[in-house]
C-alpha cells in the first residue's frame, strides 16, 4: 500500500466524488482510478461498489476506518517530528514498522520531546527488512522490534514494551475459532495470507516455522500485514498475523499459535550507545508504557 494510493481512496471515500478529489488532490481523475484500482488489486476485494465507484463496501468501510485511525495517529507523530526538526535539537533517529500501538508511542514521543530541550527525534517507518540491519550500521539510533528479531543478535540491547502474540486472523464461523490456540499444522489445506516478502529480504522466524510445518491449498501475498487482516476481516481467506488485530465486534478472531503467545515487541538499540538521548528516549516510551509494577502492556485486544 503505497502513500499515493492511501490518499486517494481516503479522498474519495470522505468526499464521494471522483472530481472533487482529483481537485483537492491536484491529480487527474485517471490517476486516482488507477491508485485505488491498484489497492484493491492488492488487498484482492473491491473497496467501492462496482458502477458505483463513490461508495463504500461493506469491506471497504473496515479499511476506511481502520486506515483512518492510523492515518491520524501518524499525522500527530510526524507533526511533532516536524516541529522538532526546525530547532537546533540534536535528532535521535527511531525506526519503526507498525508493530506497536501507535496512540501510546505517540504519547511517548511527546513526552521524550517535552521533558527536556537538547534533543529531538525523526520517526522512520518500515515495511518489511532492513530495520535491524540499519541499527547495526548505524543510520538507526533506537528502533521497535520483536524480541524474536533480537534474540540470537550480540551487541544489542532491549526493552519490552508490549506483547506481541504470533497468531492467524480467521473469520469468527470458522470451527478453528474455538480454540484458544492453534498450531501450524491445524492450517494445512487451508488458503492463507502471508505478508509479502521483497527480494533480498529473510522471512521472520514466524513465516519460516509456518512454510516448515503446513501445507496450504492456496498461499495469497499481502504487502503489509495490516491488508491481510482487512482480507480475512472481509471473510474472503485466512491470514496471518503478529500485531494487528481486530476489534472485538469484528466477523473475525484473532488466535494466537501455540508457542508464540508470549513475545514482545520494544525498543532495541546498541549495547555501546550510551548516549543521554537514547536512555531518555527509552525512559520516556517504558513510563509510556508499562505500568507502576513495570509489567508490559498487553494491547492484544485492541
Amino acid at each position: 500500500m503505497t502513500s499515493k494510493e492511501l490518499e486517494c481512496f481516503m479522498s474519495v471515500a470522505e468526499n464521494h466524488s471522483y472530481v472533487k478529489s482529483a481537485d483537492l488532490l491536484f491529480y487527474s481523475q485517471p490517476s486516482i482510478s488507477y491508485q485505488i484500482k491498484a489497492l484493491e488489486d492488492e488487498l484482492g476485494f473491491d473497496l467501492f461498489f462496482p458502477g458505483d465507484r463513490v461508495n463504500l463496501t461493506p469491506a471497504g468501510k473496515i479499511v476506511y476506518k481502520q486506515m483512518k485511525a492510523w492515518n491520524n495517529s501518524w499525522k500527530k507523530a510526524l507533526s511533532s517530528a516536524k516541529s522538532a526538526s526546525q530547532t537546533s535539537r540534536e535528532i535521535l533517529h527511531i525506526g519503526i514498522r507498525r508493530p506497536i500501538n501507535e496512540d501510546f508511542f505517540t504519547r511517548g514521543l511527546k513526552l521524550f520531546f517535552n521533558c527536556q530541550t537538547e534533543y529531538s527525534f525523526c520517526v522512520h517507518p518500515y515495511h518489511i527488512g532492513g530495520l535491524i540491519s540499519d541499527l547495526i550500521q548505524g543510520s538507526r539510533d533506537i528502533v521497535v522490534a520483536d524480541s524474536l528479531e533480537v534474540a540470537a543478535i550480540g551487541g544489542l540491547s532491549y526493552q519490552p514494551l508490549c506483547r506481541s502474540c504470533w497468531g492467524f486472523v480467521i473469520p469468527s464461523s470458522d470451527p478453528l475459532a474455538r480454540k484458544t490456540t492453534l498450531r501450524f499444522s491445524d492450517m494445512n489445506g487451508r488458503d492463507i495470507i502471508v505478508p509479502y516478502i521483497p527480494e533480498g529480504m529473510d522471512e521472520t522466524i514466524f513465516d519460516a516455522e509456518y512454510r516448515r510445518w503446513s501445507t496450504p491449498s492456496n498461499i495469497f501475498y499481502s504487502g503489509s500485514h495490516e491488508n491481510a487482516v482487512m482480507t480475512a476481516t472481509a471473510g474472503v481467506a485466512f491470514a496471518t498475523i503478529n500485531y494487528s488485530v481486530p476489534s472485538q465486534n469484528s466477523d473475525s478472531v484473532y488466535i494466537p499459535v501455540e508457542g508464540y503467545e508470549n513475545h514482545t515487541h520494544g525498543l532495541v538499540w546498541r549495547k555501546d550507545d550510551n548516549r543521554e538521548s537514547v536512555k531518555l528516549f527509552v525512559k520516556s516510551m517504558k513510563k509510556v508504557f508499562l505500568d507502576q509494577e513495570g509489567r508490559i502492556a498487553d494491547f492484544i485486544k485492541e
